[in-house]
């Protein structure tokens, strides 16, 4: 599809592997120029009009790195997709400190807020400008294994909303992405715990949590692609109307509220 980002300049964080790279291979094929922020972005070298970035989302100015990047090789910030996130599997919600809440709203939560705050007055100067926030739909489901990860995957939600309502009337639009179970690294760890729950081989494990435990109506798990997709149309002058919303990249999976 032409979705209208030719010669606009993208931001992605974590983009360099799973759904970031997808979101970032997407948005390059569209024509849009993009800095590729990743603790490795090694992967994102190869393709046409991308800028690879090493960052560690640990820093807290790194988000000014990456907007100073955007504008010092393309002179704005049209499009900012924060996708970097760290999931841990947990043995449950007694079992998260307070050093893995703290870490994981740093990383999680508090790098779309950096990046997003970084980006807002360049875009508010120009009147118009898309972020796209990758949520998750664990954020609704209250999995008790990945607790620290999921609220903070729920606060992106009001902080998109917020960011959508205040800067709408700048040309500013803000939106979420939920993904549901998604076939990304990230879930090698969480696959050989569910392998062993379950006493079945990693991949039967994981058909086995999709269509038995989570019944995802449409039977697989998304690929990063299916993800990417839902984000470029966001990210798009196809969306021009859309903000302060949530789309569910999910196959139909229920959700708990």
């Amino acid at each position: 599809m032409d979705a209208g980002l030719r010669g606009s300049v993208a931001i992605v964080t974590g983009a360099g592997s799973g759904i970031g790279l997808a979101v970032t291979r997407q948005l390059a094929d569209e024509g849009a120029h993009v800095v590729a922020g990743d603790r490795d972005p090694s992967a994102t070298r190869a393709i046409d009009g991308v800028v690879p970035v090493r960052v560690d989302f640990g820093d807290p100015e790194s988000g000014s790195l990456l907007v100073r990047t955007a504008i010092y090789e393309f002179g704005s910030v049209d499009v900012v997709v924060n996708n970097f996130g760290v999931s841990e599997h947990r043995e449950g919600v007694c079992s998260i400190s307070d050093e893995d809440w703290v870490e994981s709203f740093d990383l999680n939560f508090l790098t779309a807020v950096r990046t997003s705050r970084a980006a807002l007055p360049t875009m508010t100067a120009r009147r118009r400008g898309a972020l796209v926030h990758i949520a998750s739909e664990a954020a609704r489901t209250g999995d008790p294994y990945s607790t620290d990860y999921n609220v903070s995957k729920a606060a992106l939600l009001i902080l998109s909303k917020a960011i959508a309502n205040e800067f709408g009337p700048y040309g500013i639009r803000s939106n979420t992405v939920s993904p549901g179970p998604t076939r990304t690294p990230a879930w090698d760890d969480f696959g050989a715990a569910l392998a062993e729950r379950y006493e079945l081989p990693f991949d039967d494990a994981l058909d086995h949590h999709v269509r038995e435990v989570r019944k995802i109506p449409l039977g697989r798990m998304a690929d990063p692609e299916d993800v990417a997709s839902t984000v470029v149309f966001l990210a798009s002058d196809l969306a021009r109307h859309v903000t302060g919303s949530d789309y569910r990249v999910d196959g139909g999976a229920p959700t708990s509220v």
